[in-house]
């Protein structure tokens, strides 16, 4: 077994390492396809160092910091509405068909695509980045929430009716314990869109 992992990762290391031996080459003779060149790519050993001096530097922490308050704001309020959300629109047809054209409408708009328009309607360049990891995470934990109430086994939901639940009870005990496979997918999904 631990002989299968260490050639696993050899040869993951080995691919990498091939990866940054042909970067090396093309950029030291700078590699000319046409369409393709590598007459302006800085050498691997270059970005190492650069890399290493912002590592270095205060700014590092400072931007890392800032980073992350954006993106775990944006992705908080993703996810609060996003669950809220689908798990009403999961629940009433109605509400589903009412707001499922429009939102259906604006989920393949790219995030970037929204930039332009957030620096518009938001005062500070601070909220529009919020907005726009918001937007970025929002839709796929939103989709995988409403797919995950409406996928919820309907035998469970007659079975706590049957036994008297509230619909307190119901979504508690049973619709978000059923949802949330998808849910946590749409979370980490929603996660991978925000730091895009």
């Amino acid at each position: 077994m631990t002989r299968f992992h260490l050639g696993r990762w050899s040869r993951r290391a080995g691919s990498l390492a091939i990866c940054l031996i042909l970067w090396q080459i093309a950029s030291s003779i700078r590699l000319n396809f046409g369409i393709v060149t590598f007459q302006n790519v800085p050498l691997p050993v270059d970005v190492m160092s650069a890399a290493l001096d912002f590592l270095r530097s205060p700014k590092f922490l400072a931007d890392v910091s800032s980073s992350l308050e954006r993106v775990l704001a944006g992705y908080g309020i993703a996810a609060v509405i996003g669950i809220g959300l689908g798990l009403i629109i999961g629940r009433s047809r109605w509400l589903g068909d009412f707001l499922q054209a429009p939102l259906e409408l604006l989920r393949p708009i790219p995030a970037v695509a929204w930039i332009p328009l957030a620096v518009l309607m938001f005062s500070s360049s601070e909220l529009s980045m919020i907005f726009i990891t918001f937007i970025g995470a929002l839709f796929p934990i939103l989709l995988n929430t409403v797919h995950g109430v409406e996928s919820v086994d309907p035998r469970l939901i007659a079975s706590a009716r049957s036994l008297g639940s509230t619909r307190t009870a119901m979504l508690l005990e049973v619709i978000v314990p059923g949802a949330a496979p998808n849910i946590v997918t749409g979370l980490a999904i929603g996660m991978g869109t925000a730091w895009f």
